[in-house]
């Protein structure tokens, strides 16, 4: 019987003499779909023909005073033909920018790696990723203008990964004429190491006006891939068992599966292997350790996929107040947090949905002079990478002179952990609305509890204040 080396996916070893083993490794990211993550592509958002449309999402690195301008498709036709189907008001175009040098009119830089997205550093750099990079071009076939666009990648240095797609309208597109709008489109694989993708339409042309290049619903959409997992299997000797290692992530659980027959079915419907289903990570390495098996051949993939929500805290307030305290800071105590109906000159009646009870700064009209503070019941958050508040809302107050925080607390001590975020109080909400608040890194790990303070200030006001609901922390 003889030690083992690592394998990558395909290839087999000897574990004892009858016995072949195929190992491989998956990554299930689902059936994803694509994500738009350009903002203002159609040019809806601005001033108006010649007006300063600084801003919109887009900059200018060469012209600082107006970023772009657009035509009317109804009042100002310098193209042939239909607008593009799926076109608002509006269309960008450049004339009247006067000389300007070559190169970006108009850019965007964009964050490839969020929630939003579904793009990961590991599934970005595992080549499974794509891009789709689209833009309706149209031109001025007197001076032979027409749109020029370029998207290029960028890793987390800002270094330049290149020029990934280029959209030229000079071609005039499907009808080779430059006057009509075409749609022009590429798609391909995001760079391995790419964070970062910067959207330019280009300057061609530095005559006194500028290009007449018309452009109209930019797009890039991204898709996320699979990542790979780098998948290690030895045979331990001493005890006759097969040791699964792999790199992990937090967020993720892992399946073992295997089959005898590889023609069955795909992998990612093989079996799972024993009890070996919604394995946990343990960062940055997960270890799995089977008895061997006593088929002659078996093969085995292990298989990624995100872990569902876990929920850190949740309280509706329909059990009371049990584990929930109020603090009153103020020497007047006019305003105090009251569990109950509200019943305020405005503001909500019920609870969230229609609840019984809800946390508000009275129950009635709050009053002057008040800083008040609810603090939750303690809860854990050890062993998770990061959490989310969430709380329903109903803000109903001055607009202009009343304040409110939330503060993550260390239990044992009352330290605040991180730094508070501060709630809109401008806003007069017509229905409770969701809130969401990041727990701040600081109180990953520890004991905590939720502080939301109030603070009003010394004119008397016939509103019902902060009402609160349905409080939930989620992994």
């Amino acid at each position: 019987m003889k030690q083992t080396t690592p394998l990558p996916w395909g290839r087999s070893f000897t574990a004892q003499t009858a016995l072949a083993i195929v190992a491989g490794s998956l990554s299930f990211a689902g059936s994803l779909p694509a994500t738009e993550i350009l903002e203002n592509g159609s040019f809806e958002n601005n001033n108006g023909f010649d007006g300063i449309n600084s801003g919109f999402s887009w900059t200018s690195p060469n012209y600082p005073n107006e970023v772009f301008d657009v035509y009317n498709y109804t009042t100002q036709i310098w193209f042939t033909g239909p607008a593009p189907m799926g076109a608002g008001d509006w269309y960008f175009h450049t004339v009247g920018l006067g000389a300007i040098p070559d190169g970006a009119i108009v850019e965007q830089t964009l964050d490839l790696i969020s929630a939003a997205t579904g793009l990961t550093s590991r599934n970005i750099d595992a080549g499974g990723s794509q891009f789709t990079f689209s833009a309706q071009i149209a031109g001025y076939p007197p001076q032979t203008d027409t749109g020029l666009l370029e998207l290029e990648f960028f890793d987390a240095s800002d270094l330049s990964l290149g020029v990934a797609a280029t959209l030229d309208g000079i071609s005039g597109g499907d009808d080779g004429l430059i006057d009509t709008w075409d749609l022009f489109t590429e798609s391909a694989f995001i760079p391995s190491g790419a964070r970062k993708a910067t959207v330019r339409i280009l300057q061609t042309s530095a005559g006194s006006n500028g290009n007449d290049n018309y452009v109209d619903l930019v797009s890039l959409d991204v898709t996320a891939g699979p990542g790979k997992l780098q998948l290690e299997v030895n045979h331990l000797a001493d005890s006759n068992e097969l040791e699964f290692k792999w790199n992990s992530e937090p967020g993720k659980l892992y399946n073992l599966r295997s089959e005898l027959d590889p023609s069955a079915t795909k992998p990612i419907d093989w079996p799972i292997f024993g009890e070996n289903a919604n394995i946990v990570a343990t960062p940055p390495e997960n270890i799995l350790t089977i008895p061997m098996p006593a088929d002659l051949t078996r093969l085995f993939v292990v298989g990624d996929f995100p872990a569902p929500p876990v929920t850190l805290f949740t309280d509706d307030l329909e059990s009371g107040a049990q584990g929930w305290t109020t603090v009153v800071n103020d020497a007047s105590g006019n305003t105090q947090w009251e569990l109950g109906s509200p019943s305020g000159s405005t503001g909500p009646l019920t609870g969230a949905g229609d609840s019984a009870t809800a946390w508000s700064t009275n129950l009635g009209n709050y009053g002057p002079d008040s800083d008040i503070a609810l603090r939750s019941p303690a809860f854990d958050l050890s062993g998770i990478a990061s959490a989310e508040l969430t709380f329903k809302a109903f803000r109903d107050t001055d607009g202009f002179g009343d304040s409110a925080v939330v503060r993550f607390l260390r239990a044992v001590d009352l330290l605040q952990l991180g730094a508070e975020t501060a709630l809109d109080m401008a806003v007069f909400d017509i229905d409770y609305v969701t809130l969401e608040v990041p727990v701040p890194t600081e109180a990953i790990g520890e004991n905590v509890i939720i502080e939301w303070n109030f603070v009003s200030d010394g004119s008397v006001d016939n509103f019902s204040g902060l009402t609160i609901d349905d409080i939930e922390v989620i992994e």
